[in-house]
């Protein structure tokens, strides 16, 4: 299957991006140009002639309306995840051992075909210009897509195991959904973070609870006035409940404490004291609380907080 969806996400990235050439971002090395075959020339040509149909459009413009008009498309190569076999292993095993090679020994490209889709279909995100109003409602077109589509996996499979193809398939739809969030409204930006933090209450993989952390982390920081979302959160009693709300508790620890160490950095002391200081307050009654992982994560924002000061000669 990745051999058929190889060529036409590649026309599709050359054709939107409107580049002649497409460089993956593959290890930091842009100078090996995957050479692709064509072994799906029939279905090729009919999906070049669906972009070519778009050109009619004479009001937008047209790159913009084929991207539109094939999202769903470019969310089916984001999230195309093949489920991991001992071929897949082997593979990537070669690849890791190419790599090591000198330039005459080295293949000319290290990705191997599954890999591919998912690569090209990142750089038409990464090529995504905020400052354009067409990217600008393409972006967050995809994001709301990719957002219910995370919903429906949720909800049609509560349970993912370790490298299953539902997990893998999360995995995917969230890394993707990082490079979208700068194309999230500030009118937007509430209901979006009050949507997410809900959904830290579910119980998911540990590998896309963090990806969930650090979007929402981005969100927070870029928008101050999401704070109390996450603050509201952890000021609430949530005793007697459930595991996963818990686990909420702690992702929301860690999502508070990731905005206070970018404030930091930024911003003077003055605000970001007020920011600690709240933060501290909001952890304090999590460090006595029955569940132990909550009291750890408590406890190291406290530890965290205690080190800020101290390096900053505020006792």
């Amino acid at each position: 299957k990745s051999g058929v969806l190889n060529e036409p996400i590649q026309s599709c990235a050359q054709f939107w991006l409107n580049k002649k050439t497409i460089l993956l971002f593959i290890n930091g090395n842009q100078k090996h140009e995957p050479k692709l075959s064509n072994p799906n020339k029939p279905f090729l040509d009919h999906f070049v002639q669906i972009l070519e149909s778009s050109k009619h459009n004479d009001k937008i413009c047209v790159e913009f309306t084929s991207a539109l008009n094939h999202s769903e498309f470019l969310i089916h190569c984001l999230t195309y995840s093949p489920a991991p076999t001992k071929d897949n292993k082997s593979t990537n095993q070669a690849i890791l051992h190419a790599l090591t090679l000198d330039d005459a020994f080295s293949p000319n490209s290290f990705t191997s075909a599954d890999t591919e889709v998912n690569l090209t279909a990142i750089e038409v995100l990464f090529n995504l210009e905020p400052n354009n109003i067409d990217h600008q409602t393409f972006g967050w077109v995809q994001l709301e897509k990719l957002l219910n589509f995370d919903q429906t996996i949720t909800q049609s499979k509560p349970r993912q195991h370790f490298n299953s193809p539902t997990h893998l398939v999360r995995q995917k739809t969230w890394q993707s959904l990082i490079l979208l969030l700068r194309f999230v409204p500030k009118d937007k930006s509430l209901g979006l973070v009050s949507e997410l933090a809900q959904r830290l209450a579910q119980d998911m993989q540990a590998s896309v609870r963090h990806l969930m952390e650090w979007s929402l982390a981005l969100l927070v920081f870029r928008f101050p006035a999401t704070e109390s979302v996450v603050f509201g959160i952890l000021n609430s009693n949530v005793q007697g409940k459930k595991c996963p709300v818990f686990s909420s508790i702690c992702s929301c620890l860690t999502i508070a404490l990731l905005v206070g160490l970018c404030k930091v950095k930024t911003q003077s002391f003055e605000i970001w004291d007020r920011y600690f200081s709240n933060l501290i307050n909001a952890a304090i009654p999590w460090c006595m609380t029955q569940h132990f992982s909550v009291r750890l994560y408590a406890s190291a924002v406290l530890l965290r907080g205690k080190i800020l000061y101290s390096d900053h000669g505020r006792y």
